[in-house]
């Protein structure tokens, strides 16, 4: 007996939706977009290609004088699994991505996230070019005071201290009390009693010393006090920056 085979209609339009997508995203389009319509061409493709086989083997049994098969869970896991394994295939066909952009990606994400985990440094060779610069010029009493309940900062601010009180400046450090705001990074202000004129070299010190050691600072400033009788320096050390 001999049997003809008619393509049920939701078949041909996956395949040819499928067909229209691998055709539309195989380089016209952005890389990204590129990945997401292969990905629904084939998907529907492999789809269709079943429907076409399911449809074949019905033919064939109504030919034979057997039952139609019955979808079965069963045969929606193989499905699956069918497609599993085509996608697993596709990936080692195509290949790990490399270079260009996804690299820069991956480069860009470990950075932000070791900014974010990573514990700032500060190397002995830092603390080295600290002192020998302090310890040429002018020395001043100094207070560096950090975030309270961050471990993270409170070690920061310990190899900053003992740097400055090896090149011979009055250093002294605390926990900033809990009601201070306290920016991110590393901020200095200086403090003037109220009747000594501000100078900008005692800052200027500082900021140079910092930016010779490469300590980033946020930010600074100065005022007055009615209760100083002494200008004193302070050195706020935050949260790790975020970015």
């Amino acid at each position: 007996m001999h049997s003809s085979i008619t393509l049920p209609s939701f078949s041909r339009y996956l395949l040819l939706v499928g067909g229209s997508l691998v055709s539309a995203f195989s380089g016209r389009l952005p890389e990204n977009l590129q990945d997401i319509g292969l990905a629904f061409g084939i998907a529907a493709i492999a789809i269709g290609a079943i429907s076409v086989i399911w449809h074949w083997i019905n033919n064939w049994r109504a030919s034979k004088g057997r039952a139609r098969l019955v979808l079965e869970p069963i045969h929606l896991l193989g499905a699956g699994l069918l497609l599993a394994l085509v996608g697993v295939g596709w990936q080692m066909w195509k290949g790990p991505a490399s270079g260009g952009a996804n690299s820069g990606k991956i480069t860009e994400i470990e950075s932000v996230l070791d900014r974010l985990v990573s514990p700032r440094q500060f190397t002995d060779e830092q603390a080295q070019k600290l002192e020998e610069f302090l310890l040429k010029r002018e020395k001043h009493k100094i207070e560096i005071l950090y975030i309270p309940s961050n471990q993270e900062a409170a070690e920061y601010a310990a190899k900053l201290f003992n740097a400055f009180r090896n090149a011979e400046w009055e250093a002294s450090i605390f926990a900033a009390p809990h009601d201070r705001t306290m920016n991110e990074g590393v901020e200095y202000r200086i403090q003037y009693p109220p009747d000594a004129p501000p100078s900008p070299t005692t800052g200027q010190l500082l900021q140079r010393a910092l930016e010779h050691a490469g300590v980033p600072l946020r930010g600074g400033g100065s005022s007055r006090q009615q209760d100083f009788e002494e200008t004193k320096v302070f050195l706020y050390v935050g949260h790790r920056p975020r970015i």
